[in-house]
């Protein structure tokens, strides 16, 4: 039961990457080499300890549906505090329909002598080289070139951006949310563009304030970078819809990380992190990037 619910839970958090290679004809053969593991809710014969080292962890297998398959990875650490508290980690990878995969996991348990930065990267470069040597696949990091102008320009408005951060450099910095039922303008730049919009006839009058002022606009636009955002996904059904943070310089600049926070929502099961995982690759505003 508790296995099962590994595979069709909500996680935290997680980061998208994408893949080349024959991620069905590769799994079978590794199930032959008995170095993966099937799960089937009669079927599945757990082993009794946990790996306390990647090197010795047995993923699990499981067909969620015909677009979606999750591999398991189960890891126990045991950090020497007052009771001698164990501290357990899952992670679970899912294929997408789009050649999209996902590194999704939780947060670690609170443990003062540990450094939850790099137990996250570890588990992270360890999955992605398991990925890459036992399933001979490519993968490729996310590209956010066209994310915000694919996010705007949805032509479903089943996605709108609600909160920003804009980091302008020495200009310093703003957050901006907007209401759920208004149009998201990005702050500062927005409301000058908005304020020439709404007295056109105003600023026709004098041409070179109007260029000038648009001339700063696209500037701004082009040279600020945008370390995160909040993306609202509006449901006909309120307790259906949700937020999801996509945070653009994980690690570094290494990696996007998702955040999947609960809001309003519900729905604790994985079909909302496949929704939004899906309309990033489907959408275009997630493309494949360099090779890692």
């Amino acid at each position: 039961f508790y296995d099962n619910i590994d595979f069709v839970k909500m996680y935290k958090y997680s980061i998208p990457f994408f893949y080349e290679g024959d991620i069905e004809k590769n799994i079978s053969e590794l199930l032959l080499e008995t170095t993966l593991m099937e799960h089937g809710k009669t079927s599945m014969k757990n082993k009794y300890i946990i790996a306390s080292d990647f090197k010795e962890v047995l993923p699990v297998y499981y067909k969620i549906d015909d677009k979606h398959l999750a591999i398991k990875f189960v890891l126990q650490k045991v950090y020497y505090k007052e009771y001698d508290e164990p501290v357990g980690y899952r992670y679970v990878v899912v294929d997408k329909k789009n050649k999209l995969l996902e590194i999704r996991y939780d947060s670690l348990r609170f443990s003062p002598v540990t450094d939850s930065r790099t137990v996250y990267k570890s588990n992270i470069e360890n999955i992605l080289e398991w990925l890459k040597c036992k399933m001979q696949l490519k993968i490729y990091r996310c590209s956010d070139k066209q994310f915000l102008k694919v996010v705007k320009s949805d032509t479903v408005k089943e996605v709108k951006i609600f909160k920003q951060m804009m980091d302008m450099g020495s200009s310093g910095s703003a957050e901006l949310t907007a209401s759920q039922d208004e149009d998201y303008i990005l702050p500062f730049i927005g409301e000058i563009q908005e304020l020439i919009d709404e007295n056109e006839e105003l600023f026709n009058q004098n041409k070179e304030i109007k260029d000038l002022l648009q001339e700063y606009i696209k500037e701004k636009e082009a040279t600020a970078s945008y370390p995160y955002v909040y993306l609202l996904w509006k449901k006909a059904v309120i307790s259906k819809g949700f937020i999801v943070k996509v945070t653009f310089s994980y690690f570094d600049g290494m990696y996007i990380q998702l955040q999947h926070i609960t809001g309003t929502c519900t729905d604790f099961s994985m079909e909302r992190m496949n929704d939004a995982i899906d309309f990033f690759g489907s959408s275009g505003a997630f493309v494949k990037g360099e090779e890692l």
